[in-house]
């Protein structure tokens, strides 16, 4: 059975520290209310946030951070698929189609590289 992908700090954090780096989606500079508004649209994808913001608060280099987006991805496609019941197929499909690509490129973009170089990196 699949599950969701956890990159390579996940698994050794307690979940106190795992709730230390989850800021809700979205990057620190934009506003609480603004991150509120994206959790509660697209709570369906928070497991997935939350394994990107324990890569984005414990890697360093360029590779780990785009090899944490595309794990991203993946977490929020499967997801998608598993959380968004059958019979609601037109969400399911408009958020693989449309909505994960659309948050995908944000996270990749240079405001995304530079979210991820601003931050606050924690060490075990």
């Amino acid at each position: 059975m699949k599950q969701l992908h956890n990159g390579f700090y996940w698994p050794k954090l307690s979940q106190e520290q795992r709730d230390e780096c989850y800021n809700g989606m979205g990057a620190e500079w934009m506003p609480e209310f603004s991150r509120k508004t994206l959790d509660w649209l697209f709570g369906v994808l928070e497991e997935a946030v939350r394994r990107h913001d324990v890569d984005f608060a414990y890697y360093t280099e360029q590779l780990q951070y785009h090899a944490a987006n595309d794990r991203m991805k993946e977490n929020m496609i499967y997801l998608a698929q598993t959380k968004i019941p059958w019979w609601r197929w037109f969400k399911r499909r408009r958020f693989i189609k449309y909505w994960i690509p659309l948050l995908y490129m944000a996270v990749e973009s240079s405001l995304g590289w530079k979210a991820f170089s601003e931050a606050e990196k924690k060490k075990i």
